[in-house]
């Protein structure tokens, strides 16, 4: 597989495991294998819903509907960490899968 291909298919993967595709319009093969990891019975999806909660309730404290950027830097930085660490997880999975 190219590096172009393979670096598609990670991010079909990441993007199939957070729920980010339309596979009503657009249906891929690997929807097959990989599951939307935040579906609200699934471990993120419980979590992200209280990540949102939580968010909510501490922008009432703060008196801002437009929520707080300091809260939205955080959240944005937890995602692209999680992001980075899957794409180094499938880089391992093939590594030792190949050996």
């Amino acid at each position: 597989m190219r590096e172009k291909e393979r670096q598609e298919l990670k991010e079909r993967i990441y993007e199939l495991m957070n729920g980010l595709r339309d596979l009503e319009s657009y249906p891929l093969e690997e929807s097959m294998y990989v599951e939307n990891e935040f579906e609200e019975n699934k471990t993120c999806g419980r979590a992200y819903h209280e990540v949102v909660a939580a968010n909510m309730r501490l922008c009432e404290r703060l008196y801002s509907e437009k929520g707080d950027s300091d809260i939205e830097i955080i959240i944005d930085n937890l995602m692209l960490i999680a992001h980075h660490l899957c794409m180094k997880m499938f880089d391992y999975g093939e590594l030792f899968s190949n050996k």
